[in-house]
């Protein structure tokens, strides 16, 4: 089944994601001409947020990178 999705932000691509998982066909559409060279900071922090980038298989992918104008970056948890 298509469903098409308007907005390319931070749920747009998330949702398309997920449908896809579970054998829909997304398409996402944005409005702005282009894409932007910053944005929003996202910040995930405590297990429920680590949980939902581990089975979106991202959590590895978002290690290390950083907002360096927010000083935000992804937490990794401590060593105990």
């Amino acid at each position: 089944m298509d469903v098409l999705i308007s907005g390319a932000g931070i749920a747009g691509p998330a949702l398309a994601h997920w449908l896809t998982r579970f054998g829909f066909s997304p398409v996402v559409v944005e409005r702005a001409p282009s894409l932007r060279d910053g944005g929003q900071a996202v910040d995930f922090r405590g297990e429920a947020h680590l949980s939902v980038l581990r089975r979106m298989g991202s959590a590895r992918r978002g290690a290390g990178r950083a907002d360096h104008a927010a000083g935000h970056g992804v937490p990794r948890r401590r060593r105990t």
